[in-house]
């Protein structure tokens, strides 16, 4: 699965994985321009019953308790990664077909 979204997504940077180990990825960020695409993005994969989650991190000082730690703002790649991204799972059970129609929608953005 991991495979086909590497020979299919065209703009977008997705993580290497080396030939020398065995790797079996749990799930695959999608990173998006910006948080409208992110959202166009979700929407497609609620409307066709394709999971997703959170990305983890993000951004941080976002929260109430590290607030007063630093201003998240000037934190812009921590920014970025916490508007515009979001996970698609890997798992056995993946349809290839949902996979394929993800693909096809996020090479329009």
């Amino acid at each position: 699965i991991y495979k086909f979204f590497i020979d299919n997504l065209k703009a977008h940077d997705l993580p290497k994985i080396s030939k020398k180990f065995n790797h079996c990825p749990f799930s695959l960020p999608i990173i998006t321009e910006n948080s409208t695409k992110k959202q166009k993005a979700l929407d497609f994969c609620s409307k066709n019953s394709i999971e997703t989650r959170p990305f983890v991190s993000g951004n941080l000082l976002r929260q109430t308790s590290l607030k007063k730690f630093a201003d998240f703002k000037i934190f812009k790649n921590s920014n970025h990664l916490q508007d515009s991204c979001f996970y698609v799972g890997l798992h056995p059970k993946v349809e290839l077909k949902k996979v394929y129609s993800l693909t096809r929608f996020l090479n329009t953005l």
